[in-house]
């Protein structure tokens, strides 16, 4: 009787086991599955924050810059634009997770509703430069020996017209030019990397749009948006967008103030639209383009080893001949006056203040630039950024303007 007690017990006590086993199992699954529904849960709305994209649809639309009746219909109007501003509170700061989303949006999986598609509308017939080591050389006509009239860096984007003799006659910025079909990439492959590589930049409605040290307008104003520049987005905010400049400020901005589209840099020409230059500017600003990408040294005159901005313009005058001044305020002072933006010429020099590591602007010239031609200069921007190519007005307007070259 006693083994049969003792066996009924071995039982009993098994049976107990495997009861405690089953209810941890269970326990565990349970446990697993709850977390599990609150990480698709999360995943779920992180899916939509993308689909959704960064910004609203409807803030991108109408923002080409071609079309400048749709881009004055979504802005909002100049008796409105400080009082949307002073309502303004400080909006609840993201987490690191709206952080992640940003950056999910900016430069996640592609799908037929992400915003970089926009990117087709901007084109009938795109074209991107293929190749990622350097410029490509745009020419005048369809042949290698023809005049450069600019350069096309990797991956920039334009407009095909037709193919010529090996060649694409290609047009951005209201100017044409031919460049090597061989390094170009269109069609669907063309769309591919411009996606790949496209950048979400905020265009502000109007010059002088402000932007402040923190999204509230009681905070210090760090600087002025120009409307026909583009600054980087960071991230958005509740009703505000963080961008940087080129020159390396951070700032918000209001979202009302800005469109925010998806763009690639187009080729530079160093022509004006339907205008002719000398050969001798056209020969200077491509010398100046043979050290696109040098380092920039304060202080320093040697090229291919560091240069500032009034070195810089130093050696390439000095390269054709010219003996001009080593500083840029005496540079702002030599030479022949340029009354305004609209009598310029590529190779003149842009003379700005200068930028102070804080943030603040010098009193007097302490930057120069050479300017290019549609809009944009080459100049030896800041140690961060070296030799580089921005739009004339990237941080201000010029002080002044000055010509050397008498032609």
């Amino acid at each position: 009787m006693s083994e049969l007690k003792d066996a009924a017990l071995r039982r009993m006590k098994r049976r107990k086991r495997q009861m405690i086993g089953r209810y941890f199992l269970s326990f565990i699954i349970i446990v697993l599955t709850g977390v599990n529904v609150c990480f698709g849960a999360i995943n779920l709305q992180k899916i939509k924050e993308q689909r959704a994209g960064l910004y609203d649809t409807d803030r991108n639309a109408g923002t080409d810059k071609t079309d400048v009746s749709d881009a004055n219909a979504a802005a909002p109007s100049k008796e409105t634009e400080a009082s949307s501003d002073e309502a303004e509170a400080d909006p609840p700061v993201e987490t690191a997770a709206g952080a992640e989303t940003t950056e999910a949006a900016v430069k996640g999986e592609t799908s037929y509703d992400d915003p970089r598609f926009s990117l087709v509308g901007y084109y009938d017939n795109m074209g991107v430069i293929s190749n990622p080591t350097g410029f490509v050389n745009v020419r005048s006509s369809a042949s290698a020996s023809a005049t450069i009239i600019g350069k096309a860096p990797a991956y920039s984007v334009f407009e095909i017209l037709e193919e010529e003799n090996g060649f694409y006659k290609i047009t951005a910025g209201g100017c044409e030019g031919y460049v090597s079909s061989d390094l170009v990439y269109t069609g669907d492959e063309a769309l591919t990397v411009a996606m790949q590589h496209c950048n979400a930049n905020a265009y502000a409605f109007y010059d002088r749009t402000k932007a402040y040290e923190r999204p509230n307008t009681a905070s210090k104003e760090v600087f002025e948006m120009y409307a026909d520049n583009g600054y980087e987005v960071l991230e958005r905010m509740g009703n505000w967008v963080r961008v940087v400049t080129n020159t390396g400020l951070y700032g918000y901005v209001n979202a009302e103030k800005v469109a925010v589209r998806y763009t690639l840099v187009e080729p530079y020409f160093y022509e004006e639209a339907g205008e002719s230059l000398s050969q001798l500017r056209l020969d200077l600003i491509d010398y100046a383009f043979e050290w696109y990408g040098g380092a920039y040294v304060w202080g320093g005159v040697t090229l291919g080893e560091g240069v500032d901005c009034s070195g810089y313009v130093l050696r390439i005058y000095e390269h054709f001949g010219y003996n001009i001044p080593r500083l840029s305020i005496e540079q702002s002072v030599w030479g022949k006056e340029v009354a305004s933006m609209d009598e310029i010429k590529p190779g003149d020099l842009l003379f700005f203040r200068g930028y102070y590591d804080n943030g603040t602007l010098s009193e007097g010239v302490g930057h120069v630039g050479i300017y290019i031609g549609n809009g944009k200069m080459i100049h030896a921007a800041s140690k961060e950024r070296g030799i580089t190519v921005d739009v004339y007005n990237y941080m201000e307007d010029p002080i002044c303007i000055r010509r050397y070259i008498n032609d």
